[in-house]
């Protein structure tokens, strides 16, 4: 299991992904993007990387950045990761659904307290496109 530790995730959800995981290989949060609390720009930034994964990888991806996934270990000894940060999350959906391990994603509690996205604008955007068109180009 991963957990991102600013609090955004409620440890309650963990036996949903538990159950999920006894089907799934691969299980991600989906967050509420509706959630009034949830920062402008972490909206756009999600809704944008999901939508431009999906069409890379002809599947619907409803939540490219959450960080909250039970991975099992078939899976992390299949993919291999190379990004840090927001690009990680993005680069692992990427090589699992290309090692036969698409994400399923359950819809998890939305928890925000006004505190400050760690999303940084113009670099994460651009780190992310240049992460998309590498998958796309290159090979990812």
């Amino acid at each position: 299991m991963t957990l991102d530790s600013d609090g955004q995730h409620s440890p309650g959800d963990i036996p949903r992904f538990l159950e999920a995981a006894l089907d799934n290989k691969f299980v991600v949060g989906k967050r509420d993007f509706c959630h009034p609390s949830m920062p402008l720009l972490r909206k756009m930034s999600n809704r944008i990387t999901s939508y431009l994964l999906s069409h890379l990888l002809g599947r619907p991806i409803a939540d490219a950045q959450c960080g909250f996934r039970f991975i099992h270990r078939d899976v992390l000894s299949r993919v291999v990761t190379e990004k840090e940060g927001f690009e990680m999350e993005s680069e692992m959906i990427i090589k699992a659904c290309r090692e036969g391990y698409p994400p399923v994603f359950i819809p998890v509690k939305t928890i925000y307290s006004g505190e400050k996205s760690a999303i940084k604008g113009f670099r994460d955007t651009s780190a992310f496109i240049r992460l998309y068109f590498k998958a796309l180009f290159k090979g990812l």
